[in-house]
């Protein structure tokens, strides 16, 4: 055979052995015809441009390392800061928060208030925290199962380490267990912007939310999304907060911001004052209350507005308000 015969021969081969390559990355039966056209040949040079990509798809991100711990599986479910029979539920947890186990006491009855609704419970109990730096809580096992979750040192790697409080990240990081094998992670702060991150399929996006002080997810209708209660100084005398909506899509985005309790007290003689309830609906939340004048000096209700205010997340995540 000549040179120049050998050489289209050898082509031939490499390009056949590519193609199958490429075709099984992608799980694929191919078959590459043999032939000696010039212009089958360039029909055939896309695959070898995608041999690159194919390797890259190929490969899949580092697992990503976890720990065992307890996540909430109630739509809500008390969480007593004493182990008192006819306690109050004051660190109430919700379906997806993630807890640090302590120790498990064998069986205890309790019955209380639980978001201003009576609520009972009877069985193991298990003494908890949401995270290292917090103090213990009391929950019932029949609200927890055990699921691997994204090790707190990782997740503080991927958010830059934040210190709040002076406190490491790994002591202070929340985390909450969201569909799809999603998680969410944050840390409450007083002033500054405070670190939220999202985990999906192995990566982590993040951004902040300014004075956050909880942070809980929900389900409105097919859409889950998060509602992170920030705070706000605008001076000494004037301080409120607002209900920040964010869709968990990924990444986790924001949709809307409702005003919820205000005290603006600069004027002299008066106080202003807005305060009202949240109820969590099917599609939406909704806040109920009074905007009241009150006498700086005798405390006196000079004059009061009601309000009840709807907000609501439609099927295809917008935010909709209509107070």
């Amino acid at each position: 055979m000549s040179q120049p015969g050998r050489r289209r021969l050898a082509h031939q081969r490499f390009i056949r052995t590519r193609s199958l390559e490429f075709a099984s990355c992608h799980r694929q039966d191919a078959a590459v015809p043999q032939t000696s056209s010039f212009f089958h040949h360039l029909l055939l040079a896309p695959v070898l441009t995608s041999l690159a990509c194919c390797v890259g798809a190929c490969r899949k991100p580092p697992p990503v390392p976890t720990e065992k711990l307890l996540v909430t599986t109630s739509l809500m479910a008390p969480g007593l800061a004493e182990l008192e029979d006819d306690e109050g539920s004051d660190r109430t947890v919700f379906r997806g928060d993630v807890l640090i186990s302590i120790r498990r006491i064998p069986n205890f009855r309790w019955k209380g208030a639980m978001e201003g609704k009576m609520t009972q419970r009877e069985g193991e109990v298990i003494e908890a925290s949401r995270t290292p730096a917090d103090g213990p809580s009391y929950v019932f096992a029949s609200d927890m199962t055990e699921m691997d979750v994204p090790q707190a040192s990782w997740m503080c790697a991927k958010m830059g380490n934040p210190v709040i409080f002076n406190t490491p990240c790994d002591r202070s990081i929340r985390r909450i267990s969201a569909p799809g094998g999603r998680f969410i992670a944050w840390l409450t702060c007083v002033e500054n912007n405070c670190p939220v991150a999202e985990l999906s399929d192995g990566t982590v996006t993040s951004t902040t939310i300014p004075a956050l002080s909880s942070l809980r997810l929900v389900t409105f209708g097919s859409q889950s999304v998060v509602l992170a209660w920030s705070r706000w100084v605008r001076s000494s005398d004037w301080t409120g907060g607002n209900l920040i909506l964010m869709l968990a899509s990924p990444p986790l985005r924001r949709i809307g911001e409702i005003p919820m309790d205000e005290v603006d007290a600069r004027d002299p003689v008066q106080v202003l004052n807005r305060l009202g309830t949240l109820e969590i609906l099917d599609d939406g939340v909704r806040y109920k209350g009074k905007r009241a004048m009150i006498e700086r000096q005798t405390g006196k209700e000079l004059s009061a507005t009601a309000f009840d205010e709807r907000y609501w997340v439609t099927p295809e995540g917008k935010f909709v308000g209509q107070k």
